[in-house]
């Protein structure tokens, strides 16, 4: 006789998740939830100037409320296939820091690619499924 199984629910949040390309930095003394992803510093330049009005017009982010703070900004929504896709976001992912300054109003953030548009590395810190992350990004 067969008896048919329960397959196992996954936590929402969870099943929204892809699995990342990506697998996090392990080692001696590493944290094991630090990505590190390299890029070509001219086609992040070209994709960026290439696809900068759909992102401005189809991206999506909230702020993520903490004990009545802003603490960082929730990602709704952003185009597909695009140079964000690549670098790795995922929807409903929380930018809380870029380059240790922490993500509290809207006009920082905007502020910020000017600030740090120039610098070869990037420390991006994101709350994913309530694990928080740090990637490193490397333009070469």
């Amino acid at each position: 006789m067969i008896k048919a199984v329960k397959p196992v629910q996954k936590k929402p949040d969870e099943a929204q998740l892809p699995v990342p390309k990506d697998k996090p930095i392990e080692g001696p003394g590493l944290d094991a939830n630090i990505i590190r992803k390299e890029f070509n510093r001219s086609e992040i330049e070209r994709r960026l100037e290439k696809e900068w009005a759909l992102i401005i017009e189809k991206t999506r982010f909230v702020p993520n409320m903490v004990k009545g703070n802003v603490s960082g900004f929730k990602i709704l929504d952003f185009p597909e296939n695009t140079i964000l896709t690549e670098i790795g976001l995922v929807k409903n992912d929380i930018l809380k820091e870029i380059n240790g300054v922490e993500l509290n109003n809207v006009a920082m953030m905007f502020d910020l690619f000017d600030k740090f548009k120039n610098d070869s590395q990037f420390n991006v810190s994101i709350l994913r499924g309530g694990k928080l992350l740090r990637i490193i990004y490397l333009l070469k």
